[in-house]
């Protein structure tokens, strides 16, 4: 209710008050007829994740197209991709990883090195040890459903190097046209206007040579995504 208060304050001090209404309910809680006069022929979206999927973006607009939405609703963005490339860092390496500290071998602590993390220092460079891929993309225009899914890519090794995993972030296709995307900002940082790149760490660094190619198991699960490395040849 708060937040909502804020929004129709905001939306009348801008003028628009004679023609945005604001709705104090989620969407799947929306009935066309009690709370939309008529099915909506736009559907803009912005419940996204660094990882694209854990703020239930699916289920939603699943729902959304199924009971609010015309057939030939635009959604915007219209497609949603989840992108990624194995990296090496010296800073990741040393943040993620233990050795000797002070003479004491500390390495097994490395056991708990989290398998997914966010990349939100203002300044973590990266050496890309391949090209951009895509783990998972999702046509939000086009289609109505999206089960989980799994499988496995392999990803050409274009530059030599300690990886010390995957890092992901996102693509958006607004239109067709206008496109958003948050890649990191390569050797100098990877400070980003929104969504923070994220990075899924090998269980440990792995020395590469170019024309290698790394097999990775990508899942997800409607709610949150893996990407675990399966081999090296």
């Amino acid at each position: 209710p708060a937040i909502a208060a804020i929004a129709r304050a905001t939306i009348h001090r801008n003028g628009f008050a004679e023609k945005i209404t604001v709705i104090e309910k989620p969407s799947w809680q929306v009935e066309v007829g009690a709370d939309l006069p008529k099915p909506a022929d736009v559907l803009i979206a912005e419940i996204f994740s660094a990882q694209l999927l854990s703020e239930d973006v699916l289920p939603s607009i699943e729902d959304a197209k199924a009971r609010l939405l015309t057939p030939s609703a635009r959604v915007i963005p219209a497609v949603g991709v989840m992108r990624g490339a194995v990296v090496e860092s010296d800073s990741l390496l040393a943040l993620t990883r233990m050795g000797t500290v002070a003479g004491f071998d500390m390495s097994p602590f490395n056991t708990f090195t989290p398998p997914l993390m966010n990349l939100d220092a203002p300044n973590t460079a990266l050496t890309w040890l391949s090209e951009p891929f895509d783990l998972f993309a999702f046509d939000f225009q086009d289609d109505s459903v999206w089960p989980a899914a799994e499988g496995e890519i392999e990803v050409p090794v274009t530059q030599a190097g300690l990886a010390q995993g995957v890092v992901q972030w996102l693509w958006l296709s607004m239109d067709g046209v206008t496109e958003y995307e948050n890649p990191p900002l390569g050797p100098k940082g990877t400070r980003t206007p929104h969504w923070t790149p994220l990075l899924y760490t090998f269980p440990k660094p792995l020395q590469l040579k170019a024309g290698q190619a790394v097999t990775l198991k990508l899942v997800h699960d409607r709610k949150g995504a893996r990407a675990d490395l399966v081999s090296v040849r």
